[in-house]
């Protein structure tokens, strides 16, 4: 991905759609800006209820994970 804000939406059949920015609330979100200088800066748009972000520094490189958990329908 290229610096900036990114929004994250998983979505599978049979289960609710996380991330989606048409929520009414913040519950679910995940909108995570690039352009930040700190990890904290970066998730703060995260909803640490629903998904778990973390950076790795591999051979030099930033690497980012971001894992989301979806619930049934």
């Amino acid at each position: 991905m290229t610096a900036g804000e990114h929004t994250v939406k998983f979505a599978m059949e049979g289960f609710e759609d996380l991330g989606s920015i048409a929520k009414e609330a913040r519950e679910g979100q995940c909108n995570i800006d690039f352009t930040r200088s700190s990890q904290s800066e970066m998730f703060s748009g995260v909803d640490q209820n629903f998904w778990s972000c973390t950076i790795l520094n591999t051979g030099g490189e930033k690497v980012f994970n971001i894992t989301g958990y979806l619930f049934k329908k």
